[in-house]
């Protein structure tokens, strides 16, 4: 009975502290290196100032017609993520921050629905120490959306 209270204790620490490193990973450094030319594109496609038709037809310009559709609402959530907090170069990389936590979150929630109620240590473990989807969540891009949906 002490030994199975005590897994139980394990697991769930284990899983906390591979959270916090998840989380660790996204944050650290988040606005060490500048933009790249698409992040700045996408700063400007998202300016919060300008109206809804030009921030879809800038998005319009500088997207090809295959991806249109999943720029324009990571563009239009960040514009009104710009609305919320501030426009500015920092802030625009928390929004792929925010959905990359998310997204290994709910990986982990998945996972624990499997027939073996410990196997979502293995998945937090590889979906928190990922260096794609770190990097992912470090630029402003749609990527870290894209996987949380």
């Amino acid at each position: 009975m002490f030994l199975r209270k005590n897994s139980n204790f394990i697991i769930y620490s284990l899983s906390i502290l591979l959270l916090l490193f998840g989380v660790l990973f996204r944050v650290y450094n988040l606005n060490l290196d500048t933009f790249w030319w698409d992040e700045i594109l996408r700063f400007w496609v998202s300016d919060p100032t300008i109206t809804l038709k030009e921030t879809l037809l800038r998005g319009q310009a500088i997207d090809s017609p295959s991806i249109v559709v999943s720029h324009s609402i990571f563009n239009l959530t960040l514009k009104y993520f710009y609305k919320i907090f501030d426009y500015t170069t920092t802030t625009g990389r928390y929004l792929s921050v925010i959905f990359g936590i998310l997204s290994f979150i709910i990986i982990t929630i998945i996972s624990f629905e499997f027939k073996n109620k410990n196997s979502f240590i293995l998945l937090l473990f590889l979906s928190s120490c990922n260096v794609y989807l770190i990097s992912a969540s470090q630029e402003m891009a749609v990527y870290s959306m894209l996987i949380f949906f």
